[in-house]
């Protein structure tokens, strides 16, 4: 499969089920199928609130082709408004999205800023071509990414969000070794142990080998 057809197909997902690729698969499913179960959920009607109150001023809720819906943008960056960072690496690829989805369209030079309310901390992001790739890989998943390939790799590192059952038996059938990336907070490498993996890579290899040993 060429990268155009890949990047045209990965345009037709909107922001939130990319966001609820990162968050649970099943909520995507239900998602995509027209069940939206958190729409009285206490938290998201809070999120709402804080969301509409907080920067009074900014121009807000930007939609775009009903694909992605942007918090606000100014000078060139794209503003995502979030209470806390609970789910941190889903908020990232969701602009990460929105940023690739309009580069798509021709607008180039974006990049992103995540407003952390309940912390007042801000996360600054960026669509390096490494990112990119992962969006990309994230749509197709591990058997059309290693067709794509003109070899078999030895080693397969995909982000440890994207290791599931699946992955890991495609691996073990293909006698490949699976080492996933970069697994740094207590439940990820506890959930990762579960999957007999080759390896780890990790910012905190003490936590990592404390629970690998247990």
């Amino acid at each position: 499969m060429s990268e155009d057809l890949n990047t045209n197909e990965l345009i037709n997902f909107t922001g939130t089920e990319v966001g609820y690729y990162f968050i649970c698969k099943k909520k995507l499913w239900w998602f995509h199928n027209g069940v939206q179960m958190e729409r009285e959920n206490e938290r998201v009607q809070i999120g709402k609130i804080v969301h509409e109150t907080s920067y009074a001023r900014k121009k807000k809720e930007i939609t775009i082709d009903d694909k992605i819906v942007l918090d606000w943008q100014e000078d060139g960056v794209i503003h995502e408004v979030k209470l806390s960072d609970k789910m941190e690496s889903a908020h990232e690829f969701q602009l990460l999205y929105y940023i690739f989805y309009l580069k798509q369209k021709g607008v180039e030079n974006l990049r992103g800023q995540i407003d952390y309310l309940k912390l007042r901390q801000t996360q600054e992001v960026i669509l390096t071509s490494e990112k990119e790739a992962e969006l990309i890989e994230n749509k197709d998943g591990i058997e059309k990414n290693i067709e794509n390939l003109d070899f078999q790799p030895d080693v397969y590192s995909p982000n440890y969000l994207l290791v599931d059952e699946v992955t890991v038996k495609y691996c073990r059938e293909k006698k490949i070794k699976i080492i996933p990336w970069t697994a740094n907070e207590i439940p990820d490498l506890e959930r990762m142990k579960k999957f007999n993996l080759d390896g780890i890579i990790t910012d905190y290899p003490n936590r990592a080998i404390k629970i690998f040993r247990k």
